[in-house]
């Protein structure tokens, strides 16, 4: 866990358990008053920088930068489109079943892209797509078709 050293007025170094140092974080108040902290990459005069922006966003009540995070639903859809789309069957079909089972609720609820569905597919996550003949209903006589 990370150790902030007041550096000057806003301003802290972070820094590991052994003292190297990390990087700087600036800390101030946005426009509605609310605390903020961010961290900056590059050296003091960065973090004097981003201090200063961070003041004139207040005084000029100007609305905070959008945060930089993505979420998981967000990175799931990119990858997909970026990725997914160009991929051969079998291998939309096994992405499919790890998304299905190891997901969240609600990314697996997110639509799915054009390129990744099925004409007969749901808008879920599960159902983008289709089964592997190992998965489809076996006969009800139990026997699989293997020899053995």
């Amino acid at each position: 866990m990370p150790i902030r050293r007041r550096i000057e007025p806003g301003i802290f170094e972070r820094v590991n358990a052994a003292g190297q140092h990390l990087g700087y974080e600036v800390k101030y108040k946005d426009a509605d008053g609310k605390a903020r902290r961010r961290s900056v990459q590059g050296d003091i005069h960065d973090a004097r920088n981003a201090l200063a922006e961070a003041r004139t966003r207040r005084v000029k009540q100007e609305q905070e930068p959008q945060d930089p995070r993505v979420s998981l639903d967000a990175v799931i859809a990119a990858f997909e489109q970026a990725h997914v789309a160009g991929l051969r069957d079998n291998s939309r079909r096994a992405l499919g079943r790890f998304a299905a089972t190891h997901l969240t609720t609600s990314a697996r609820e997110d639509p799915a892209p054009e390129a990744c569905m099925d004409s007969t597919s749901s808008s879920s996550r599960a159902g983008r797509y289709e089964t592997l003949p190992s998965e489809r209903q076996r006969p009800a006589s139990g026997k699989t078709g293997r020899r053995r």
